[in-house]
């Protein structure tokens, strides 16, 4: 019987050794080396190499041996068996670790379920596919991200494990994936207890080099390719021969190694012919048979099998087979969880014709959007949106027409709605008929009226009244049809907010949040009921409205319990409105229910500031770097509490690395200019001052602390020139204070009196002001 598989003979080399050694020291010791990097072509020997080391070093640490390549193994593909493994860890011994980072895990992993969650899942996830209208901004991926890197910090600081972690074909990595690794990047904590290496093919991922320790795997040379040949128990070949071998392998270990097999099989081998040639002189000796099964095989395999036979075997087998064994394996499938379609969508993609490959892609598209991995679903399924003809699948109504309409919400999250108009214009023109035309209108009112920059409420207007009357005319007799209009509706009190018209808004919100609880209670359409009443009260937050915005974000609340957003806004409703201590609450809740979340910690940063706790804001300011690295203000922030302390070598350090990240920012410059002044850097305070002025000549701080910084200077003039401008600008009584300070250097006491005068009259009881005019009378 012929066998179904072809060996692979191992392609360890032995001369690399010593330098996986040496890189994996330097891995240990330099804090700025996060990742080992093995690159060279394909079927160079890197995976043996390593393993062989890691064999022979007896390394302390579990190996888990994967591939990366996204088509084959998901979004996920190279940590998927690591987080699988913990999970089920968990499961069976410390579910109190699931339970700490259930928010990021279920999120990311919707179709795991686990009975150590704690808290049951918010409307988002539980509604309807069809009435899912709340879709993740792009940063949600990061954050699930943060959440799954903490959780593998916790399952390793408590079990004490140790994991080496191999991916293979890491230059096909998921955007996600390249996304986690930056996060892991700068978040050392797991340097200790999870070692990573990454086996390029191709190029290295651009920002990944400055954070790989790399060793690079040459083509064979003559005494190299001797001594593989001598440890497969291969006899020796002429000189010239094997010349002439590495020649056609390109100095491949791969292809070396098949060559031989060749020659074991009476193929002559000379410097004339291809490998791809006598690759396929060896398939037609194996026969169809052995053909057939190998290409099984390797559709079945996922397409990761690297045997130079396997490879081309497949690039030369017929289309017709191939499209027959990946529907096989989709229908087989299809009878399993979607995590499988999820996590292998390469048998989709390998279809020959596309309109196949979009209309099986369809759920897959739809489940991914759901979680929230933008990137990685558009690195799959941009090529399909580019495409005209396939925009025109019939009938309008079917989910592959539904991934179209999806992606405008996307594009809304990504920050370029535009792009999304013409595909909504080219919808309506194409499709009249269609179900999805409300969301189509929908989306067109939402792009023109929030999303675009600069809004064109009119346009926004027009799509929203028709959007109405396409639902009276269409829908009217639709058991859906009140749910359907008051989404809608919601839309159009959107537009009239913006518009000014807030009365109508608050008329079509009210309406339409008791129409819904009036035909449908408030179990069904849940999802949109709590998104109604939410939007009502954003609409009462901007009339300044206290109690009945804040009466709406409660209803929103009681309506979706564990939606975490809904408690950071109320928060900072509560926080507006002076509300400190009760806001602490509402943020700690947020916090508590999302994956790591920036914002809210950032927000409550701010009330601990307020209620003169330094060292909890400081504390959230430093988390919210460690989870968003470019959040400019929060280095500001920390910049300002280091100020106030008068640690102002570390107060530079942070402000230097606000305007790192937010080069624009006049405000930073000034505050910069404020801690040099400190450090008596006083040449180096007047040009961030300056420098703060040129960013933005309206800011009255700018010119307020230069006025300061050139009176200390004695440069009186300047400084009266200055502290003017300033108060053109902003008739702050401090401004006046010193103005009159500037006028008494001045000798012009009439001028210096009236000015603390008037400071005297805009502010509150001032003793230092009372001062200043008994001196300055006394003085006279």
């Amino acid at each position: 019987m012929t066998s179904s598989t072809v060996t692979s003979p191992t392609r360890y080399r032995s001369r690399y050794i010593p330098l996986i050694e040496q890189a994996w020291q330097r891995m240990a010791s330099e804090s700025e080396v996060s990742f080992l990097a093995i690159t060279g072509a394909g079927g160079s020997g890197k995976l043996d190499t390593f393993r062989t080391f890691a064999e022979a070093q007896h390394l302390p640490h579990q190996a888990f041996y994967t591939n990366g390549s996204q088509l084959a193994n998901g979004y996920f593909a190279g940590f998927y068996p690591l987080f699988m493994y913990m999970m089920a860890a968990c499961e069976a011994e410390y579910p109190e670790i699931i339970a700490r980072h259930e928010q990021s895990i279920k999120r990311l992993f919707p179709f795991i379920p686990s009975a150590s969650y704690q808290v049951p899942a918010d409307l988002t996830n539980l509604a309807l596919q069809e009435e899912r209208t709340r879709f993740y901004h792009h940063e949600f991926q990061e954050k699930l991200l943060h959440g799954i890197y903490e959780f593998f910090i916790d399952y390793c600081e408590h079990t004490r494990e140790q994991f080496v972690l191999v991916i293979d074909n890491a230059d096909q990595l998921s955007p996600t994936i390249q996304m986690l690794l930056r996060i892991m990047s700068y978040r050392q904590e797991w340097q200790e207890t999870i070692r990573i290496v990454l086996l390029f093919d191709g190029d290295m991922n651009y920002e990944l080099q400055r954070h790989c320790e790399q060793v690079h795997i040459e083509p064979l040379d003559h005494t190299e390719a001797k001594e593989i040949l001598a440890a497969h128990d291969i006899p020796a070949v002429p000189a010239r021969v094997l010349d002439e071998m590495l020649h056609i392998a390109s100095g491949n270990t791969a292809g070396l190694l098949l060559l031989t097999e060749c020659m074991n099989d009476s193929l002559p081998v000379f410097n004339y012919l291809t490998l791809d040639t006598y690759t396929d002189f060896y398939l037609s000796r194996k026969g169809q048979a052995f053909r057939y099964a190998l290409l099984k095989q390797y559709i079945q395999q996922d397409g990761i099998d690297d045997h130079p036979a396997a490879v081309r075997n497949y690039a030369i087998s017929s289309v017709e087979l191939k499209d027959q064994l990946h529907r096989q394996r989709i229908r087989e499938m299809e009878q399993q969880p979607m995590e499988e379609r999820i996590m292998h969508p390469v048998h989709y993609v390998s279809l020959s014709f596309e309109v196949e490959q979009l209309t099986l892609l369809a759920p897959v598209a739809i489940k991914l959007q759901e979680i929230g991995v933008y990137n990685t679903w558009f690195d799959l399924f941009s090529r399909y949106f580019i495409s005209s003809d396939l925009r025109m699948l019939p009938d309008g109504d079917e989910l592959h027409n539904a991934v179209f309409v999806r992606m405008s919400f996307i594009l809304y999250s990504l920050g370029i709605a535009k792009m999304s108009i013409p595909y909504l214009e080219f919808f309506y023109e194409n499709f009249p008929e269609s179900k999805l035309i409300p969301m189509i209108l929908y989306s067109q009112s939402m792009t023109y009226g929030r999303y675009q920059v600069p809004v064109q409420l009119d346009k926004a207007e027009h799509f929203a009244m028709m959007n109405l009357e396409k639902i009276d005319s269409m829908f009217k007799d639709h058991p859906k049809h009140v749910y359907v209009k008051v989404f809608a509706e919601n839309a159009l009190a959107y537009i009239r907010a913006k518009q000014g018209r807030f009365d109508e808004a608050i008329e079509l919100c009210t309406a339409g949040i008791h129409k819904m609880k009036d035909i449908y209670g408030e179990d069904k359409y849940a999802l949109h009921q709590s998104i109604l009443v939410y939007n009502t009260g954003q609409i009462y937050e901007i009339l300044k409205d206290f109690d009945k915005a804040y009466e709406m974000y409660d209803h929103a609340i009681r309506l979706d319990p564990y939606y975490g957003e809904y408690y950071n806004d109320m928060a900072n409703l509560l926080q507006n409105h002076g509300r400190l201590e009760q806001a602490l609450d509402y943020y700690q809740r947020a916090i508590d229910l999302c994956p790591p979340y920036y914002e809210a910690h950032m927000n409550r940063a701010g009330v601990y500031e307020k209620l003169g706790q330094s060292e909890q804001a400081y504390q959230d300011y430093l988390r919210v770097i460690e989870l968003k690295p470019d959040t400019a203000h929060a280095y500001s922030q920390l910049s300002t509490l280091c100020y106030q302390q008068e640690q102002y070598d570390e107060a530079e350090e942070w402000i230097n690395q606000a305007i790192y990240y937010q080069a624009g920012e006049a405000l930073f410059y000034n505050n910069k200019g404020l801690i040099l002044q400190e450090q008596q850097r006083h040449d180096e305070a007047k040009q961030c001052f300056e420098e703060s002025i040129r960013r933005n000549p309206r800011l009255s701080e700018a010119y307020s602390n230069a006025a300061v910084l050139a009176f200390e200077q004695e440069q009186y003039e300047q400084s009266l020139a200055l502290i003017n401008q300033a108060i053109e600008l902003d008739a702050d009584p401090d401004y006046r204070i010193n103005r009159g300070i500037v006028y008494r250097a001045l000798q012009d006491t009439e001028q210096a009196l009236a000015e603390f005068e008037y400071a005297r009259q805009h502010k509150q009881s001032d003793d230092y002001v009372d001062q200043l005019i008994r001196e300055t009378t006394t003085v006279s």
